[in-house]
């Protein structure tokens, strides 16, 4: 059997046609079709130019051609597709049907079906296209489309150095992936990945153990974990640039913009409830100075405030319901405030979340493997979360009721996100830079710089103990290195995640710590601190 026609190119569109091989993934609607039975071929129409990418059944025998006007409608969604791609037909002169091996088809007959496709791993699209009654899809595409495609799928990556490039003493962080190595063989976590970039520069990028005990896939480079919290930077990012933007001031009442927040009342010391001594801002819900609480606390949980399988605006209305701790501006007290925010930016964007980081922040940086449940494509690459068991062992556990493999009708700014460690130190590497990377800007150096340091008032700060700051970028700030259980320089910032996730960024040393395992409770044994110091102690210049 021959393969399908069309598949002599030239040598630019064939080497752009093996990157869209290598990093797309076919999936129909109705099973009919696997991954491995796809192959790309292109039809050109001129020197080194790429009309039109047809997607057909990889062993085939040509059946017909026919001379139609193809066309894809991109959802609105698709984050890696500018919208001025929506709308309008796409056209292409020549469409090839294909039957498979098997003889019994004798047909070609051509249907409008709807299929999906991702590449990456990540990112969904639907398309337009013909099912043979043989069951094979032909889909076209334009090449202009193709080429977003392909950059899409292969990001820019971060350049490389070796670790004395960039002034890292190796045999130091050879010390931290043996600490690492370490927690897993006395069986303190189940694996782990970390990196440490210096100077622009990936230095260090190590997996250690395993993602699964059951299975005992290693961890790998691109492992994919639930990092929680650390969230919440990423929603405070889209929230700055929205503010850039005007749509909103910092001192603005939610209220201007969620009504609910109208209604909310104030426990007193006394267990009295009343109106506050102010309205909630915007700034207090990225300062958490807002009154209100925790996701886990009693009050939430007694409220059933929170849930993943609840919708944002219900979520808002749960949640005016309890009554605030302290009224606004008066203390720090870490809570739900993120996923407030991420409500707000749906109002401001007119957005989903999920799009609105799409398309804004993760195709920007590329940052391909994050968003707010894992694809069935990239199940495969899911950290579980383990935590001690009775024997002195790990135990998995179950952390959510909706799993992370589900896409959640609650997507929770604060808490949400699933990542990798290449993809957070992408997000890092931009914050690093004062908002841009790779060419790409994302945020004003200034907006950056103000998210990045304190803005805790001097009581708010002193209650808090003085030694951390907190900035608008929902990320902790040193002020007084001498106040913390491992080393670290002034105006440095990061935050971490429930589930064992945790970042660094040393403006002063332009350099990015990250650590990534999957586990409850989130820093066994001190794991955190030890292996920042192992980090530290490796900068010699």
């Amino acid at each position: 059997m021959g393969e399908c026609p069309g598949r002599s190119t030239p040598m630019a569109a064939r080497s752009q046609m093996l990157q869209v091989r290598h990093g797309l993934a076919i999936r129909s609607g109705d099973g009919m079709a696997t991954r491995s039975s796809w192959t790309p071929s292109v039809s050109t129409t001129g020197p080194g130019s790429i009309a039109a990418a047809i997607l057909a059944a990889k062993r085939c025998t040509p059946r017909k051609n026919i001379d139609v006007a193809t066309w894809a409608t991109w959802m609105s969604r698709s984050p890696w597709m500018t919208p001025s791609l929506t709308t309008g037909p796409l056209h292409s002169r020549s469409l090839t049907c294909c039957r498979p091996t098997q003889t019994f088809w004798n047909t070609c007959a051509m249907k409008t079906r709807r299929i999906e496709f991702t590449w990456s791993g990540r990112r969904s699209i639907t398309a337009a296209g013909w099912l043979c009654s043989s069951g094979s899809y032909v889909l076209a595409l334009s090449g202009s489309l193709l080429a977003l495609m392909v950059a899409a799928a292969a990001p820019e990556p971060i350049p490389r150095a070796a670790p004395e490039a960039v002034g890292l003493a190796p045999a130091r962080l050879r010390e931290a992936t043996d600490l690492l190595s370490g927690f897993v063989a006395e069986r303190k976590i189940a694996g782990a990945v970390a990196a440490v970039a210096r100077k622009g520069k990936l230095a260090y990028l190590e997996p250690v153990g395993v993602q699964d005990l059951v299975t005992r896939v290693p961890m790998g480079e691109r492992s994919i974990f639930r990092i929680y919290s650390m969230s919440k930077s990423v929603t405070a990012a889209a929230v700055m640039m929205l503010l850039e933007e005007g749509r909103f001031a910092l001192n603005d009442p939610v209220s201007k913009y969620l009504a609910e927040f109208k209604q909310v009342r104030v426990v007193s010391p006394d267990a009295a409830v009343r109106e506050p001594a102010r309205e909630i801002t915007v700034q207090d819900l990225l300062l958490h100075t807002s009154g209100l609480n925790h996701r886990t606390s009693d009050e939430y949980t007694r409220a059933q405030v929170r849930s993943r399988d609840i919708t944002l605006p219900r979520f808002i209305s749960n949640i005016v319901r309890v009554p605030l701790m302290e009224d606004p501006g008066v203390r720090y007290r870490y809570s739900e405030a993120t996923t407030v925010l991420g409500r707000l930016v749906e109002i401001w964007s007119g957005k989903p979340l999920d799009v609105f980081l799409d398309q804004r922040v993760f195709r920007p940086l590329g940052m391909i493997d994050t968003g707010f449940w894992v694809r069935r494509e990239q199940r495969p690459r899911l950290a579980a979360v383990y935590g001690p068991s009775h024997d002195g062992g790990l135990a998995l556990i179950e952390i959510e009721v909706v799993p992370f493999t589900k896409r959640p009708a609650l997507l929770e700014g604060a808490v949400g996100l699933v990542s990798t460690v290449p993809d957070y130190l992408r997000f890092s590497l931009m914050l690093l830079n004062r908002g841009e990377l790779n060419g790409v800007r994302i945020l004003r150096a200034k907006t950056v710089d103000t998210m990045t340091g304190n803005s805790l008032s001097d009581p708010v700060l002193k209650a808090r103990g003085g030694a951390m700051g907190w900035g608008l970028a929902n990320v902790n700030v040193v002020l007084d290195p001498t106040g913390l259980n491992y080393p670290a320089n002034r105006g440095e910032y990061g935050w971490d995640g429930t589930a064992g996730t945790i970042f660094w960024i040393d403006p002063a040393r332009e350099m990015v710590t990250i650590l990534m395992t999957q586990s409850s409770p989130a820093n066994p044994d001190s794991l955190r601190q030890r292996f920042k110091t192992l980090v530290q102690q490796a900068v010699v210049d």
